[in-house]
C-alpha cells in the first residue's frame, strides 16, 4: 500500500512540476511579446508619428498604412512584392538612419524579433501580407 502511496505523489509532483514549467514559459513568453511590441511601436514611431501612438488608430489614414507597408516590404530579394518577410522586418526595425541615439533596452534581441513576427504573422506563412500589418498596428494602437 505505501508503494501506491509513494508512486501517486511522485506522479503528482511531476504533473505539477510539468504545469509549473509550462506557466512559466507561457508567462516569458508573453512578456517578450509585449516587450518586442513596445520597441516595434517605438521604431515604427520614429518613422511614422500618426501610425503608432500608443493611443487609438483613428487618426490612420489607408494611405499611411500602405506607405509604411511599402517602406518595410523593400527588401533586396523580395522587395515590392506585397508581402513583408523576416530579413525585410528585422532590417526596418534594426534601421537607425535617422541618427537616433539608441538606448540599450530599446535594442531587439533576436529572441524578441522572433516572437513579435510569429505574433503578427497570424497564417505563419513565414511572410506578413497587408491584413495582418493592418491587424498588428490596430493591436499596437489599443490602449
Amino acid at each position: 500500500v505505501k508503494t501506491g502511496v509513494v508512486a501517486g505523489f511522485t506522479i503528482m509532483a511531476a504533473v505539477l512540476l510539468i504545469a509549473g514549467i509550462i506557466a512559466f514559459y507561457q508567462w516569458r513568453i508573453n512578456k517578450l511579446k509585449e516587450a518586442a511590441k513596445h520597441k516595434f511601436a517605438r521604431r515604427m514611431s520614429q518613422s511614422t508619428k500618426k501610425l503608432v501612438s500608443g493611443n487609438d488608430s483613428s487618426g490612420v489614414t489607408p494611405k499611411d498604412l500602405i506607405d509604411t507597408f511599402n517602406r518595410i516590404d523593400c527588401g533586396e530579394e523580395d522587395g515590392g512584392n506585397g508581402l513583408i518577410s523576416k530579413d525585410e522586418l528585422w532590417a526596418y526595425i534594426s534601421d537607425m538612419k535617422d541618427g537616433s541615439v539608441v538606448k540599450k533596452e530599446s535594442v531587439m534581441t533576436q529572441k524578441e524579433f522572433d516572437v513579435l513576427f510569429e505574433s503578427i504573422d497570424k497564417d505563419h506563412s513565414h511572410q506578413i501580407d497587408f491584413a495582418e500589418f493592418c491587424a498588428f498596428i490596430a493591436e499596437v494602437n489599443r490602449p
